[in-house]
């Protein structure tokens, strides 16, 4: 698997190997500061810097339908540079260009997701963050990503899976073990959206450089006021007044007043577009996560701000569009599985998967059978899979897997990610299966219409017509033996 980030940092995963060419720190486009003259808390006037850039024609020809219902630039204009720092002492650009983005106007990877909303916005949001934010859950839906060529393995990294499995959606219908193995994880395929307010004198992400310029954002959640006084990572304090593109308990195309409006719930399959980013993994809470990710002679001496450690998440941070679509029923299972046995000099360990994952729903119809797909990662160290079988059974698939890491290598850890994919498929025979049954079934019609001539005691026959009756039926079980070949060489249902 190959990722390339635009005029960011080049990336290839092949056995385990990683090789990392330098970028540019910015490009001119992204260095340049963002205009503050020309902004008010009313709007936008030079609406020219908004819209002369790629990303407008993303949101312009896309499923969001390319409309807004906040006034005020962009969250992924002013917020460009989330969980980055460009000091050059430091420079970590976590910024994630893969394919299906398209950069904006300060040159941040722009992505559009379709997915089921995993639970509502509440009235809480985190005061803790300066600026204070919002966020929700999605868990994406492969079939739109599949569409637009994004390879859902680029979005799902073992971050991911991880802190879905301990935090984000713990609960599980699928049956699988050890589910008290911290070191494994199995979770559907869900990402983080994190919507972002701003006050007078913000400070742009990790407090390393000036402040960010007013978006011209008009909304404030009355129930959100508890964020107007806080401490914040930047050690801000005092009453500030926050400021929401939108309001993040409903789709950013919502009009004003709000109070009318539907807010977001549960279910709801979203369009979410905004800029994709890595964050920090947060692994002092999850062994599995620091296991993948805590590895000095990989990733270097702050491996946690490796813009490419699999163990850091994805998220869309933040995102400029969050609108309601149609209602769209799941027609596959996706359950991602991560999973690490440890090593150092003097010992190795084996890990082990027992999973069972069913296709949604009931059996569509008497012909279908359940099928799957299956995504290693390019994270996996395929030379110390010891075990691995997938089983196709009445209503689920059944994945056992073993990984044993090596003692005697340094960095001898066995790591596992894959992706499965699990739907009902309905078997359509091919036509020459069905001119071949017809064949058959004419075929033994005339052999039984022939063996009642020979039965018939009201029939005469010379001996040489009795051949000629007998060799027809012969002719014909040739060709019934001939057909029944044609449908087993194309598997024809019985």
């Amino acid at each position: 698997m190959s990722i390339t980030r635009r005029k960011f940092l080049k990336l290839s995963l092949s056995a385990g190997m990683i090789s990392v060419l330098p970028a540019p720190l910015l490009s001119k486009q992204a260095s340049a500061a963002l205009p503050t003259s020309n902004l008010s808390r009313t709007g936008v006037a030079d609406s020219d810097y908004l819209h002369a850039n790629p990303y407008v024609r993303l949101v312009q020809n896309v499923g969001c339908g390319g409309t807004r219902g906040y006034e005020g630039v962009d969250p992924s204009i002013i917020y460009w540079d989330i969980h980055c720092n460009f000091n050059p002492l430091y420079n970590r650009d976590h910024r994630l260009a893969i394919a299906g983005t398209v950069p904006n106007a300060k040159d941040t990877p722009i992505i559009e997701v379709h997915g089921w909303l995993k639970a509502a916005v509440g009235n809480d949001p985190n005061c803790g963050e300066d600026p204070a934010d919002a966020s929700f859950k999605l868990e994406l839906d492969p079939r739109y990503l599949e569409r637009q060529g994004i390879n859902l393995g680029e979005l799902i990294r073992v971050g991911n899976i991880y802190i879905a499995r301990e935090e984000w959606s713990p609960e599980d219908d699928q049956e699988w073990s050890p589910r008290d193995d911290r070191y494994v994880a199995v979770a559907p395929p869900i990402i983080k959206v994190e919507i972002k307010s701003w006050h007078e004198g913000q400070l742009c992400d990790k407090c390393n450089c000036g402040p960010k310029p007013n978006p011209g954002w008009t909304v404030r959640p009355a129930e959100f006021a508890t964020c107007d006084k806080h401490s914040g990572d930047c050690g801000s304090t005092g009453v500030r007044d926050q400021w929401w593109p939108w309001d993040p308990r409903y789709p950013s195309n919502t009009p004003q007043p709000y109070d009318s409006q539907r807010k977001l719930q549960a279910g709801d399959y979203l369009c979410v577009i905004g800029a994709l980013v890595t964050d920090d993994p947060h692994w002092d809470t999850s062994p599995g996560r620091k296991a993948w990710g805590d590895r000095i002679t990989k990733w270097g001496f702050q491996p946690k701000e490796h813009p490419y450690n699999p163990a850091r998440w994805t998220e869309i941070h933040p995102p400029d569009h969050v609108h309601v679509l149609p209602p769209q029923e799941r027609d596959e299972t996706v359950r991602c599985v991560a999973m690490v046995a440890r090593a150092d000099l003097s010992f190795s360990e084996t890990r082990k998967l027992d999973l069972k994952i069913k296709p949604p729903g009931d059996r569509p119809d008497p012909r279908a059978y359940v099928d799957y797909i299956e995504a290693i990662g390019g994270e996996t160290t395929t030379g110390r899979i010891v075990r691995k079988n997938i089983s196709r059974n009445s209503d689920h698939i059944h994945v056992i897997v073993w990984i044993k890491s090596d003692p005697l290598l340094a960095g001898g850890e066995a790591d596992f990610k894959a992706i499965y994919r699990v739907f009902w498929r309905v078997y359509v025979p091919p036509p020459v299966c069905e001119s071949a049954q017809t064949t058959i079934e004419s075929a033994r019609s005339q052999i039984s219409e022939l063996e009642d001539q020979l039965r018939d005691p009201n029939v005469v026959l010379t001996p040489q017509e009795r051949k000629a009756i007998q060799d027809q039926i012969k002719l014909f079980r040739d060709i019934i033996r001939i057909a029944e070949k044609e449908l087993r060489d194309n598997n024809c249902p019985p």
